[in-house]
């Protein structure tokens, strides 16, 4: 008996944007896509708009199609057919459009899905072809009745970061003065906003690969007097997308535990297929982010016996991003090099002999014009206390958010002289591998 084709509605794809109104596109009759099991879904979340089938490799025999196992063929019904095919004639010649930011789309996510794909053109037709209209777009909802205009959410180009500054100041995100500039360069295209034609910004997500399959989910804010609009769900959604099928952390406030939870296993469930774990689960170790206020540094250990604390140069950066390596499991190393080389980072390096690196941290101003401490990481308690020390000399107003363990619950709020503000959860899809988080002192 023929096998029958399993059909699947795909939403618009967000990313296409005002710029993107018009772009031409290669028309091909088949896209051949070598996929892991079940994981059509996802195929359609990166094809894009239409009304797609996707035919069991029982069709492609019936059609005398040479294919591999696990060979899948999808087609858009929605799409014309190529011109004088009828309707009925077999499905090879059914055009499957693809535009171009689509195609990138698929091929950039391939090396990180496995999502094998290549094409096979049977007609050399450029289509110009234009957004849908604004009603049909998810991401520009009805404005009757109210002041908020049509926005698209997209990703941000780097001239409009400054547009995100007084969003930041407002939802209180305390992290470096170029913090967000240094995660665009790791990963362009990672730093989304909901903003309007003429370029007024009512919100923004960062979700950047920071590491080789290592997303982080770094912010999300709406402005105001825009909240409760689904602005900030939109965002998320969209965002999401950037990640894919890949692993991705976040750090939030117990308060709101729950509802990225809730709203990332919902909405990344089928981003998920093929993996155990679907949704953000709790990592064992929280956070407590302490002040601001004025860190008493004079309390910290100074100096361990056989190790040097030093600021990091072009020596030993390379010795420090592959300690980072050790920490986390793998390579952020574009990251590293970014965040060090910020204007305003204070870096430290801590190390026994010439060559082993035991630790490294950094601090840097941030929004506010204070003081804050971006990472310590180190193979010791006393190692990890040099080095805030040494990255928090001079600072006379600073926020450190430190990983604890239950015995540590006071320390470095009785050592440093910093008040806990709030406590903070860290969330994650599932554990990172290969790495030891026991070695992460401090983070932001």
């Amino acid at each position: 008996m023929r096998s029958l084709p399993r059909r699947l509605r795909a939403r618009p794809l967000s990313h296409v944007g005002p710029a993107h109104r018009e772009f031409r596109v290669p028309l091909m009759d088949i896209a051949t896509l070598w996929l892991k099991p079940d994981l059509e879904r996802d195929l359609v979340r990166l094809l894009g708009p239409g009304d797609w089938e996707v035919w069991p490799r029982g069709v492609a025999q019936d059609q005398n199609l040479d294919l591999d196992p696990g060979v899948a063929l999808v087609r858009n019904l929605d799409l014309p057919r190529s011109p004088g095919v009828d309707k009925d004639e077999v499905w090879a010649h059914s055009p499957v459009v693809l535009g171009c930011f689509q195609l990138y789309e698929m091929r950039r996510r391939a090396s990180r899905e496995a999502i094998y794909c290549t094409m096979q053109s049977f007609g050399p037709v450029m289509a110009s072809v234009d957004e849908p209209p604004s009603a049909q777009d998810h991401n520009k909802p009805s404005t009757s009745g109210t002041d908020l205009r049509e926005y698209t959410i997209r990703p941000l180009l780097w001239e409009e970061l400054p547009l995100t500054k007084e969003l930041r100041l407002e939802i209180g995100f305390v992290t470096g003065t170029h913090h967000l500039e240094t995660l665009w360069k790791t990963d362009p295209g990672s730093v989304y906003g909901a903003i309007t034609d003429d370029g007024e910004l009512y919100g923004v997500c960062a979700v950047p690969f920071v590491g080789v399959d290592m997303a982080y989910l770094a912010l999300l804010g709406v402005v105001a007097k825009w909240r409760r609009r689904g602005i900030g769900k939109r965002l998320l959604e969209e965002s999401l997308r950037h990640v894919g099928t890949q692993n991705m952390f976040l750090h939030c406030l117990p308060t709101q535990e729950s509802g990225f939870k809730y709203r990332v296993t919902i909405k990344c469930a089928s981003l998920s297929i093929g993996r155990d774990k679907h949704n953000l689960q709790l990592y064992g170790r929280e956070l407590k982010s302490l002040g601001p206020g004025k860190p008493n540094v004079s309390e910290l250990v100074r100096t361990v016996l056989g190790v040097k604390v030093e600021a990091v140069g072009e020596e030993t950066l390379p010795m420090v991003v592959g300690y980072d390596e050790r920490v986390f499991g793998c390579s952020r190393q574009k990251y590293v090099e970014l965040a060090l080389a910020e204007a305003d980072v204070c870096a430290a390096v801590a190390r026994r002999g010439s060559r082993r690196v035991c630790g490294y941290g950094f601090s840097s101003g941030d929004v506010y014009g204070n003081r804050v401490v971006r990472g310590i990481f180190a193979d010791s308690e006393e190692i990890a206390e040099a080095l805030m020390a040494y990255v928090l000399q001079d600072a006379t107003v600073a926020t450190v958010i430190v990983h604890m363990k239950d015995s540590e619950d006071t320390y470095f709020e009785k050592k440093i002289g910093l008040k806990r503000s709030s406590d903070i959860k860290t969330l994650f899809r599932w554990p990172f591998r290969g790495g030891d988080f026991t070695r992460i002192y401090a983070t932001a």
